[in-house]
């Protein structure tokens, strides 16, 4: 088992356990604390783990795809927001993968700083770039004798 989101792994272990951490090949490092109930739940929750490979948003893409006027309006909304200021101001990148970015998207909404359409529009990931195109290899060419 290899864990890509690392992040949403360690969450969810966490959600039943009291851990140290968790390793990208799923083992879970328990804290002293843990309970044998609590146990058996976090090898459960890890047997029932469905990876979501993380998907990396540039918080300048985001708010480069604004609107001058959703933009006032997030700077707005962001100066009695605490949490948010901290992301347009010292965060560099978001997983829209993770839980607290889906509900502070979602915040957004609420507050009437994006409507959902433009939520959706303005958080979405890249794509990954393509594979370069394979070309065969180059065929021998025979020596003349």
């Amino acid at each position: 088992m290899v864990i890509n989101n690392l992040q949403q792994f360690h969450s969810t272990i966490a959600a039943v356990c009291p851990i140290v951490g968790v390793g990208a090949d799923g083992a879970i490092f328990f804290d002293p604390t843990a309970t044998p109930t609590q146990k058996s739940a976090a090898q459960t929750a890890a047997a029932q783990y469905t990876d979501v490979p993380p998907q990396i948003m540039d918080i300048a893409l985001a708010v480069g795809r604004m609107t001058d006027s959703e933009y006032t309006a997030l700077h707005t909304f962001a100066s009695n927001h605490p949490a948010l200021h901290r992301v347009l101001n010292y965060i560099r990148t978001i997983d829209l993968t993770q839980t607290n970015v889906q509900n502070l998207i979602q915040a957004l909404v609420t507050a009437g700083v994006l409507t959902q359409a433009r939520a959706t529009a303005v958080f979405v990931a890249p794509a990954p770039p393509a594979a370069p195109p394979t070309s065969p290899p180059p065929t021998p060419t025979p020596i003349a004798t």
